[in-house]
């Protein structure tokens, strides 16, 4: 799914964090489903010196809408599939 304006609003809340804490975004994905609205995931990297070790814990934002409402979630370090970088990436 390619929503362009929902995906500006969450780069938009996102901004200050990846700005002040020098973030990469890595792969990004908008899907919708019944449950949770549209939803955009990206998976980010924090820069090299501020990691110690190589890990392949994955970190993501995510954000949402539901009933006019809108969720934005980060976590850090955890076990999951990184998001596919291929057609179905956001942009």
């Amino acid at each position: 799914m390619n929503d362009e304006a929902f995906v500006k609003k969450c780069h938009a809340h996102a901004a200050k964090t990846i700005e002040s804490l020098s973030l990469e975004l890595a792969n990004q994905l908008v899907t919708h489903s019944n449950d949770w609205g549209t939803v955009w995931r990206a998976d980010f990297r924090f820069p090299p010196q501020a990691t110690r070790e190589a890990s392949s814990a994955i970190n993501r934002m995510m954000c949402w809408e539901q009933n006019e409402k809108f969720f934005f979630w980060t976590s850090v370090a955890q076990d999951l599939p990184s998001l596919p970088s291929g057609p179905d990436k956001a942009h």
